[in-house]
């Protein structure tokens, strides 16, 4: 994929990529229901992840120590170093590799401790401060230095290969943003059983991924991005359905991603839908295993 365009690729990827450990120990009836990865970091990128979904918060441990950053998904799971540091690692044994790192704010953070009993309310991040999100877009880069895209100079005809030859390896973006002019937008696709459902619209307004998508409601692209999927679930659900389909699936979350991953391939299975597909970025998966991530690589090919 050398000579292909870099933002024409479908790039394969994992939601809340973090959440395969926690900070402290967790009941399963919880468990099951904030976990999204069973892989670390390093176990995704060697099956073929390339966009990592990173979730942020700060928590200070006690007033005599400093404010870290922590990655959470409502509860609190591992410094932001850990992640780094896997990815650094790697790009360092793999050359040639290229990854995007999405860095946004988790909204409910909480330090749970079922075992002492305290529970703390960690610092959400203030991610209306630009200062802040300056602040956390250098703290990400300088663990990687030269290896940063300069997204800016990143057209619609940069190959791979050029960002290879400049060494420009990882791209940033802090809650959507590479600056103030270049934004990217999260529109989740909801997978369905049967492709012929009527379209759901919520407040997101996200797109049901089905047969005639393209044909009903085109992607709308900004700049020379196309749009960016977060999450790829298995039905547009409210809290209290998406709770009973858990209860549902004896292993709770992760039953209900590995139907969604086989629905996944089984669109790509189908030749005709690769068009929809490549109207994203990146395809992010809970539970990101080997044959639907090789599956999303695949269907790149017919437009290389």
């Amino acid at each position: 994929m050398a000579f292909a365009n870099f933002w024409s690729l479908v790039l394969p990827g994992s939601h809340d990529s973090f959440t395969y450990t926690f900070k402290n120990y967790l009941p399963p009836q919880i468990k099951v229901m904030i976990q999204t990865q069973s892989l670390s970091i390093t176990e995704q990128l060697n099956l073929g992840v390339r966009y990592f979904d990173i979730r942020l918060c700060s928590w200070q441990e006690n007033i005599l120590k400093e404010r870290v950053y922590y990655t959470s998904h409502s509860c609190l799971c591992t410094p932001i170093e850990s992640v780094l540091g896997q990815i650094k690692e790697f790009l360092m044994i793999q050359t040639s590799e290229i990854v995007v790192l999405s860095l946004r704010a988790d909204y409910f953070p909480m330090n749970l401790d079922l075992f002492t009993g305290n529970t703390d309310i960690v610092h959400t991040l203030d991610i209306k401060d630009k200062h802040h999100k300056s602040s956390l877009r250098d703290f990400a880069e300088s663990y990687f230095q030269d290896t940063i895209g300069i997204i800016s100079e990143i057209t619609p005809t940069t190959r791979v290969k050029d960002l290879q030859m400049a060494n420009q390896r990882v791209l940033i973006f802090v809650e959507y943003e590479a600056s103030v002019s270049q934004t990217i937008s999260s529109n989740p696709i909801y997978l369905y059983s049967s492709w012929d459902l009527t379209q759901s619209t919520d407040t997101q307004d996200n797109h049901a991924l089905c047969t005639d998508w393209l044909k009903r409601r085109p992607v709308k692209t900004i700049d020379y991005w196309k749009t960016l999927d977060h999450q790829v679930t298995f039905e547009s659900q409210n809290i209290l359905e998406i709770a009973k389909d858990l209860f549902y699936y004896s292993d709770g979350l992760k039953g209900m991603a590995l139907a969604s991953n086989q629905l996944i391939r089984e669109y790509l299975g189908n030749s005709t839908n690769s068009d929809s597909i490549m109207k994203v970025n990146a395809i992010t998966m809970d539970f990101a295993d080997k044959e639907t991530i090789e599956s999303i690589i695949n269907a790149n090919f017919k437009y290389l």
